[in-house]
């Protein structure tokens, strides 16, 4: 059980090492400047959107959580 443990594992970890690792393009072109004030998101409770343009001239942090 332990010699099929083992071999999984090397079998595992020379597959990845083989690999190349994957690129994404995270660079968005084009666009104008100020483009996130026209994104609009729903509020705390879900009634409505709001445009974060709404927040313009305050300070406001965006968490922007992407998995690839």
């Amino acid at each position: 059980m332990l010699a099929q443990l083992l071999l999984a594992l090397t079998c595992a970890a020379a597959g990845a090492a083989g690999a190349p690792p994957r690129k994404a393009d995270c660079h968005r072109r084009g666009g104008a400047a100020g483009e996130l004030y026209n994104f609009q998101v729903p509020d705390v409770l879900g009634k409505r959107n709001v445009t974060l343009g709404e927040y313009r001239g305050n300070v406001l942090l965006v968490v922007n959580v992407a998995t690839y």
